[in-house]
């Protein structure tokens, strides 16, 4: 009984110090932690339209976070839940309270972090849990009923706390929700089985959108100024990834062009210009200044990383950005700010050579790999074993300027790991870590 309670007095004294010590320095933990954190659920954000910022992040075990106040996106973060983050949503009416959720959408909480105790308050959740991820989004056009993805979608007004359930009918699990600010009628659901779903009138009936692949939807987007208008983006390999709609959803066309062909997470239109289109991807972000027409990287400074979230702010002219693993990142994007429109065609994207991805890794006998580079022509590409030895050497031929992707077999090669290169004859990208796997 004795060592039972030490034990007891052992774990009260660890905890009343890990309280002591957040209370002391909890902006300089979460902001070191906000750095550090390697694999998030997913990252995601949301910030107030107000002139008074509002951001908030989320991370794997280090629970949802959020920065507030006039030039709030410094060093003064603040956890306002704990466990697994996952989304967070500001409200629309009084951005001092933030809704935010763990895994699978349970515990749905109306936080208010400037509150001295902490107000905090369970809005319940639906009947039925959701992704690991569950999307969670707040009407622009009534700004109080909050929507919530599981394998149907559900809605509430928080002050009142009941939900109600809708039945669009997709097949796996509602993965991103789209909603018009124009008016509260019209909606759309993106699904992990590839289907997109729309409505308009409140969900009571349902269309099945057209021109979509079988791809999982991450992200659907109202225009901001043109209400029949939405844009769609999705995930995998082999098909377009972005896609517009100029009937409510009902017929969707692919805007993809030459964009690499990788996941894409996230799409954001300029509120204050809608011909500017930005949308996040695996291997960083791109922005087309004419609706679709083409298409330029707008990496600014951003680490060659995952990009899973993006917001503007109207008033101040500034992309926000969230990353897997590497922080969260702005960017003005004003006129002047931009890269200027070429047709069809990536230009002025790297002044060297960069690989983008490789899939899969680790590889078999087949590969894809995604490069971009400055010159064209016939580039190498270069294999090494662990001791430097040349073991493959390919040559890469009619590169473009801009993006490319080229497929590569390997015959004969051990297991092990590797390390890839490529030439242009002056240039020499990067090293890659690769691994063989027969």
């Amino acid at each position: 009984s004795l060592t039972l309670m030490l034990n007891f007095f052992a774990v009260v004294i660890y905890y009343s110090c890990i309280i002591i010590l957040r209370s002391m320095y909890l902006p300089y933990l979460h902001f070191f932690f906000f750095l550090m954190i390697r694999r998030p659920p997913r990252s995601t954000l949301d910030r107030s339209s107000a002139a008074s910022d509002v951001y908030k992040r989320q991370s794997q075990d280090n629970g949802s976070s959020g920065s507030f106040g006039i030039n709030s996106s410094n060093n003064n973060w603040k956890g306002i839940l704990g466990g697994d983050g996952f989304y967070c949503v500001v409200d629309l009416i009084d951005s001092q309270y933030v809704y935010a959720e763990v895994y699978n959408g349970d515990y749905m909480t109306r936080i208010n972090p400037g509150n001295p105790f902490f107000d905090k308050n369970s809005i319940g959740s639906p009947e039925e849990r959701g992704l690991w991820s569950s999307p969670m989004v707040m009407s622009p056009a009534d700004k109080y009923t909050l929507f919530t993805g599981r394998r149907n979608l559900f809605s509430v007004n928080p002050s009142i706390g009941v939900w109600k359930k809708y039945t669009p009918n997709v097949a796996g699990y509602v993965s991103c929700i789209g909603l018009s600010k124009h008016t509260i009628n019209d909606l759309c659901v993106g699904g992990s089985d590839g289907s997109v779903k729309f409505s308009t009138d409140l969900g009571n009936t349902w269309g099945n959108s057209i021109g979509i692949p079988t791809r999982y939807m991450t992200d659907l987007k109202y225009d901001p100024l043109i209400p029949d208008r939405v844009y769609a983006v999705c995930t995998g390999y082999n098909s377009g990834h972005v896609f517009v709609s100029n009937d409510k959803g009902k017929n969707f066309t692919n805007i993809s062009r030459k964009l690499p062909d990788v996941p894409f997470n996230s799409v954001e239109i300029d509120p204050n210009n809608n011909k500017h289109i930005f949308v996040g991807t695996d291997v960083g972000v791109f922005v087309s200044i004419d609706e679709g027409l083409s298409w330029n990287s707008f990496n600014n400074g951003l680490p060659n990383v995952r990009v899973t979230d993006l917001r503007i702010h109207k008033l101040t002219k500034q992309l926000y950005c969230a990353t897997f693993g590497r922080s969260m990142w702005r960017t003005s994007i004003t006129d002047e700010s931009l890269p200027q429109s070429s047709v069809n065609k990536l230009e002025n994207i790297v002044n060297d050579i960069i690989i983008m991805d490789v899939v899969p890794n680790p590889i078999k006998n087949l590969f894809k790999i995604l490069y971009s580079s400055a010159t064209s022509g016939n580039l190498k590409l270069d294999i090494r074993d662990v001791n430097g030895k040349l073991v493959i050497q390919k040559v890469m031929e009619n590169t473009e300027i801009g993006i490319n992707s080229k497929t590569i077999k390997l015959l004969d090669l051990p297991n092990g790991n590797y390390f890839l290169t490529i030439y242009d004859g002056k240039v020499t990208s990067k090293m890659l870590c690769i691994k063989i796997e027969n």
